[in-house]
């Protein structure tokens, strides 16, 4: 699978970009690493890929949407918005004309980005 656009990036990730805590090179940079790669299914709810070296990006999203030991997330403290999956969600436009809500994972032993297919 090849991501042809990204349509919407996620809700917390331009509430960063809007208080200049991340640029649009990060940004830009990790769209970019999206529609260069090939993307395999690996069940009926997520696709994977291996890349060459992990984006800046991943990690903010990562460390800025994970919830700590007290079950909260940076970004609900740092932006005032709710902990949801729809607030982390990224919806691409994939090549056989599919629009997907996605959210994202990364395995570091493998190097593998992980979009997950949201509903």
């Amino acid at each position: 699978m090849i991501i042809q656009s990204i349509v919407k990036i996620p809700r917390f990730i331009g509430e960063y970009f809007n208080i200049g805590l991340l640029s649009d090179r990060v940004i830009a940079e990790f769209s970019e690493t999206l529609k260069r790669s090939y993307f395999t299914l690996d069940n009926d709810r997520c696709y994977i890929c291996t890349l060459k070296e992990k984006p800046e990006f991943i990690d903010f999203y990562i460390n800025k949407s994970k919830l700590d030991d007290k079950y909260e997330c940076i970004y609900e403290n740092e932006i005032d918005i709710p902990k949801s999956i729809y607030n982390e969600i990224y919806v691409i436009e994939i090549d056989d004309g599919r629009v997907l809500n996605i959210s994202l994972k990364y395995n570091d032993e493998n190097d593998c980005l992980i979009l997950n297919i949201e509903d």
